[in-house]
């Protein structure tokens, strides 16, 4: 926005003249340059030159015309990404006309009169905004000017020859571009890391030795390459002297016939980069502590590189959190109820620079003194130096609390506490008797008795787009009895923001969250979180992952104890969860000779169920990756956005080595309708002749649905175990497959109905079948899917009996409801108006102001928690909170 209000600057009223340089990088649907209007449904006001996909145009509203915006576009849709215009159109109360480079390209005279302006509305620059939509322009802008006369052909044609050429204007060069970018895109890659407070690292592979070359097009850094001549496969540069919360753009260079070409344009956003800002050397007098900060590290089996952690005591003025803070990246709370100690310890830390969020200090005689939620600590040490009150069985059962799920706690092993972590359910991890395991007390002159602390009861892990790969949106998690959002207290609050992820969501894949970690797909990126505290431990930007409309088609990764599995292009990366570091890369094979196709397929479905990594194959440019516009928020019933993916063949993997295991290749396996439960996978394959001869993998239609079948493998040998005809009513908006209970669920959406069909997972029989009237055709409740829980299923806005199919109840709660339903054992979470927890036992409904999940899920029950992070951003119809956010129960007991 240039200016909030219009009526603050000079603005043209019978006639105009607007011009403007501009180079687009990325078309939109509705791409504004610059103007003065609102289109809001019906009332369409003001003036605009901007862009309708690869076409500029202009639009205006006069007083004497049409009540609406009448645009004149380019017919030849000459725009090319990337290169350079120059755009102008004039009004003069009769005739609109469109200039490209100075030349005249469209006029109309429908519109007449004065200009009709809004009563309200910006005058802005490089966006489409109006009053509910807001898209930002990709590209970048020069000498914007608007008069308030109309300039002649002539002048015009002088504007733009004036700079013919300062930017790069389009040449033959710039139309080669996007083949060009082809032939030097990456094999594999690019992967963005962020190493430090202003350097990030960028990895790609090619397919034939190269020297590396990469380049910054656009913003403020430097290209490091340790090697630049060195002809390789496998590059690694860095881009160093990055600044705060900026943009950088970069592209790959690739030799082809003694001239480098350039890959397309690839960003490093630093609002990414989590890393620690550098901290001054260490003063000598920390040498001492900092071996057993080290041991300290090494004993907490693997810790997550980053967290809180908790030293009560501090007779060492702060020094053994300080190495501990330096080595680890943890954020270290100093607790002491000593003023003498605690004004000592935050004296030194000042002055070694660290005092702040690196180490700070609580002067504090119990856990409630701290400030610290619980269940948060990563970790407690007891410095055996100056244990206090907590020497005191109640008060350390106090601290315990503090300590998240497989944290671990450190006290004096001459304590006799073992009582007390024996009530509070910790695991010791070596005791004072007998010969200690741990080299901390071997070695140590003042040896700690080690123990962690339990997982909370109930807990269960979410590690697929529905939970498990069962597809039920209920994974076991009791979150402790929760039904109210007055249950829940808030653990965590913060990053990410809006910014990670694209508009409203556009229905991508799920979080996932294992073993006390939380990972979110934003665009074209992933994070890795601590559950309980928030700690953003990694993040990784990779341009090759987008995967949107998970409705019509699947997730694109899925998560066990130790790692993320996430598709990109042919490959399956394997991405360390405590670190981000990527571990292997497993390619999707071939049917013919068990090679890898990376030239044929790209990896679709994704699953980890016990023993195998599970995937698919799919065509390139199956999957719906588009994200930006209204169109591509795929809420439509039917048509293109409807038609779901479907996949050649399905494989077994070695999670470890990548080899094959088993590869099942039939019919064209229908992506949304892939399940997977009790050694078996499930899933409903098109056996149509047309089908499989053609190359679109994005089906629909008469033919598609008559030659459906529901199929049964066994799990670890890929052998067809049953199938049976499929005969479903045509699931034009959706359709979908879910395992539970012996269980298998069928079901399709259209034209007001849902079709529901329940097999027996063993045999294949049909056990009974029904069909139920939607809510909507809108905002998602077209698009509802089965979630099963202890015997019933949830099927918007319906509760049916999982034994018969009958209607238990017809109460979902009230409210605006764009995505789907998660489900602990005892609610279900989903937006209701705004994020709202619905008891499954008295059908009450609580709600939190200003929280919204995002179209499809951002809010999983899981790990002991409900887990919201941000999924409001790029929606018009709120002011939302957009944060994310942790919860915990409230009366999880000391």
């Amino acid at each position: 926005s240039f200016r909030s209000d219009f009526r603050s600057v000079s603005h043209p009223d019978t006639s105009l003249t607007v011009e403007a340089f501009v180079r687009i990088d990325q078309p939109l649907n509705w791409g504004g340059i610059c103007s003065i209007m609102q289109d809001n449904g019906a009332y369409e006001k003001g003036w605009i030159l901007g862009y309708r996909d690869r076409s500029f145009g202009f639009a205006v509203n006069g007083q004497e015309g049409p009540d609406q915006l009448t645009w004149v576009t380019d017919p030849q849709e000459r725009m090319t990404a990337g290169a350079w215009y120059h755009v102008a159109a004039t009004y003069d109360g009769t005739r609109s006309a469109l200039y490209l480079d100075g030349q005249v390209v469209a006029v109309s005279e429908e519109q007449s009169g004065p200009i009709d302006y809004p009563e309200r509305s910006g005058f802005h620059l490089g966006a489409y905004k109006d009053d509910d939509e807001h898209f930002v322009a990709e590209g970048m802008l020069h000498e914007v000017r608007v008069y308030r006369r109309v300039l002649d052909p002539d002048q015009i044609a002088r504007h733009a020859a004036a700079k013919r050429g300062s930017f790069g204007s389009p040449t033959a060069t710039d139309d080669r571009r996007p083949a060009e970018a082809a032939v030097a895109a990456p094999a594999t890659g690019p992967v963005l890391k962020f190493v430090g407070s202003d350097t990030a690292e960028v990895r790609w592979t090619s397919a034939t030795p190269q020297p590396t070359r990469l380049r910054v097009t656009e913003g403020e850094a430097s290209v490091a390459i340790t090697e630049p001549e060195t002809e390789t496969t496998e590059h690694v540069a860095a881009l160093t002297g990055l600044q705060s919360r900026t943009v950088v753009k970069f592209r790959i260079g690739h030799a082809v016939d003694g001239r480098t070409v350039s890959s397309e344009e690839y960003e490093c956003d630093t609002h990414f980069d989590y890393s620690r800002p550098s901290l001054p050397p260490p003063a000598p007098d920390v040498e001492a502590e900092s071996a057993r900060a080290a041991r300290w590290l090494s004993e907490l089996g693997g810790p997550n590189p980053r967290g809180i952690g908790v030293v009560w005591g501090c007779a060492d003025e702060g020094r053994f959190a300080e190495c501990v803070a330096r080595l680890s990246g943890h954020d270290v709370i100093v607790v002491e109820e000593d003023r003498g100690q605690i004004e000592a310890a935050r004296r030194r830390l000042l002055n070694a620079g660290v005092y702040g969020r690196v180490v700070s200090t609580r002067m504090a005689r119990s856990a409630d003194e701290i400030g610290l939620p619980l269940g948060t600590a990563n970790w407690l040490w007891v410095d055996p130096r100056s244990a206090g009150t907590l020497n005191d069985p109640r008060r350390l059962e106090d601290a315990l609390a503090l300590v998240c799920p497989r944290g671990v706690v450190a006290v004096p092993n001459s304590w006799e506490q073992a009582e007390t972590l024996s009530r509070a359910a910790f695991e010791p991890l070596f005791a004072t008797g007998g010969e200690p395991s741990s080299g901390l007390a071997a070695a140590d002159p003042l040896p700690m008795r080690l123990s962690r602390a339990p997982r909370y009861d109930g807990a269960a892990s979410w590690t697929h787009m529905y939970g498990t790969a069962d597809n039920a949106a209920y994974a076991g998690e009791t979150l402790s009895g929760v039904r109210h959002a007055d249950d829940l207290r808030v653990a965590w609050a913060g990053r990410p923001g809006p910014r990670y992820q694209s508009d409203r969501g556009n229905r991508k894949p799920s979080p996932l969250a294992a073993d006390g970690r939380l990972y979110l797909q934003g665009l074209r990126r992933t994070i890795g979180i601590d559950a309980h505290n928030g700690s953003i431990l990694w993040a990784l930007e990779l341009p090759e992952i987008a995967r949107f409309n998970v409705p019509r088609d699947c997730s694109n990764w899925c998560a066990d104890e130790q790692n993320v599995y996430i598709a990109a292009r042919h490959r399956c990366l394997v991405v360390d969860g405590r670190t981000g570091e990527i571990g292997g890369e497993w390619i999707v094979p071939t049917p013919e000779d068990g090679q890898t196709g990376k030239e044929a397929w790209q990896w679709g479905y994704v699953a980890r169920p016990a023993g195998l990594l599970v995937g698919s194959a799919v065509r390139w440019g199956a999957a719906f990756t588009e994200f930006w516009g209204p169109e591509n928020w795929y809420d439509s019933s039917d048509g293109e956005h409807a038609k779901k993916v479907c996949s050649d063949f399905l494989f077994g993997l070695d999670p470890e080595t990548g080899d094959s295991r088993w590869l099942y290749r039939g019919g064209l396996v229908v992506n949304p309708t892939i399940t997977i439960a009790d050694g078996r996978i499930h899933f409903v394959e098109c056996r149509s002749s047309k089908a499989i001869a053609d190359t679109a993998r994005r089906l629909d239609g008469d033919d598609f649905w008559a030659s459906l079948h529901l199929v049964t493998l066994d799990l670890q040998s890929g052998e067809r175990l049953w199938e049976t005809p499929a005969k479903p009513m045509e699931g034009e908006s959706a359709f979908y497959l879910v395992a539970a209970e012996g269980r298998l669920l069928m079901q399709s959406s259209r034209e007001g109905v849902f079709a529901l069909y329940t097999f027996d997972t063993e045999t294949g029989e049909m056990l009974w079948r029904g069909r139920y009237d939607w809510e909507a055709d809108h905002h998602g409740k077209h698009l509802s899917r089965p979630a099963v829980v202890e015997g019933q299923v949830y099927l918007r806005p319906l509760t049916l009996d999982l034994a018969d199919g009958s209607v238990i109840s017809e109460s979902f709660p009230d409210g605006h409801q764009c995505g789907t339903y998660t489900a602990s054992r005892d609610a279900l979470f989903l937006r209701a108006g705004n994020l709202t927890v619905w008891d499954r036992v008295s059908g009450g409904a609580t709600r939190w102001d200003r929280l919204r999940p995002d179209c499809w899920i951002s809010t999983i029950p899981a790990e002991g928690m409900l887990l919201s992070p941000e999924g409001g951003g790029g929606c018009s119809c709120g002011g939302w909170i957009e944060t994310s956010i942790g919860f915990a129960p409230r009366w999880r007991i000391r």
